[in-house]
């Protein structure tokens, strides 16, 4: 889906330049998969993601993540993550795509916080989710 603009000079007699944008999408998205505000023990504890297309058809470029480990009271650890990657992969879907994110680095007794920053598609649009 493209928007067609057709702009006038400004004295309106010299014609039209035109060019077309094309619109972005916003994706929807939801967790998946993740023990949300509760206690788990596995080791290898993924969070996962679902980003709904709107519009269809937009491919998911990148996702990115800030995971912060909280190590004890008074120590923490801030993480990037950027997908897709060995750390974040995307399993496509009829009308949406599965964004897990996997290999945080934490220890027995460290509590995780996870930010799901933002989407871009394949035209460059930016979704906050």
């Amino acid at each position: 889906v493209r928007l067609w603009l057709a702009v006038p000079d400004s004295f309106c007699n010299w014609g039209y330049d035109t060019c077309a944008v094309p619109l972005c999408n916003t994706f929807h998205t939801r967790l998946d998969c993740a023990p949300c505000g509760d206690f788990s023990s596995c080791s290898t504890q993924t969070a996962s993601f679902f980003a709904i297309d709107t519009i269809c058809s937009a491919v998911i470029q990148n996702a990115y993540f800030t995971v912060k480990i909280f190590e004890s009271p008074t120590e923490s650890t801030v993480l990037s993550f950027i997908g897709p990657s060995a750390d974040v992969s995307f399993t496509p879907m009829v009308d949406s795509t599965l964004i897990t994110l996997e290999n945080i680095p934490y220890s027995d007794g460290d509590s995780i916080w996870i930010s799901f920053d933002s989407l871009f598609d394949a035209r460059g649009c930016k979704t906050f989710p």
